[in-house]
């Protein structure tokens, strides 16, 4: 897809960014077969908007987003921060001072057209650039699991019956050196 522009957001982008989430995560539920979890949508609607909001008010500082933007609106968002309690909790080794990659959020009429390769690519390149060398990367959602499964290959950790039975999540965690990274974007 072309015309894809990928940047830092900015404090005016902020309702665009939450409605973003709103979507993409509602329709990733329906798509799942889970539209019903109401609370739980809810909450993760709620943890993705207070996360983008603390990358605004901090300038990146606690957590660091990149927008894909696409005739001025914001069709995509990747995020770089400390890992989350999931890794935490079930990561076979310390994440004390590591980072995740997450919030990897498409609006659903552009998924599939490499915008998430695009944003995962920036993100690779900014890791590198802040000499940082390895990240874990966490997916629940079985589309989601697909497509990391084809990026990432097989996960480091899979996380049996992690939310009901047959529902598994995975965790991946990688060095820069051990995926590709294009050099432009």
């Amino acid at each position: 897809m072309t015309g894809i522009i990928i940047r830092r957001p900015k404090m005016q982008e902020r309702a665009q960014i939450h409605a973003l989430f709103d979507v993409v995560i509602r329709h990733t539920f329906e798509l799942e077969g889970v539209g019903e979890e109401f609370e739980l949508i809810g909450k993760l609607i709620a943890d993705q908007q207070n996360l983008i909001d603390l990358d605004i008010d901090t300038d990146g500082q606690q957590c660091f987003f990149l927008i894909a933007q696409h005739k001025g609106q914001v069709v995509g968002t990747i995020c770089v921060r400390p890992c989350s309690d999931i890794i935490r909790e079930c990561a076979d080794r310390d994440t004390s001072g590591m980072l995740e990659i997450g919030s990897v959020y498409v609006l659903p009429e552009l998924q599939g057209k490499g915008i998430a390769k695009l944003l995962l690519n920036r993100i690779y390149q900014t890791l590198r650039a802040k000499g940082i060398d390895e990240f874990w990367l966490d997916s629940g959602y079985d589309i989601a699991k697909q497509v990391w499964l084809n990026i990432l290959g097989k996960p480091s950790i899979i996380m049996k019956d992690y939310w009901a039975e047959g529902v598994d999540h995975h965790l991946w965690f990688r060095k820069l050196d051990d995926v590709d990274v294009e050099d432009k974007v």
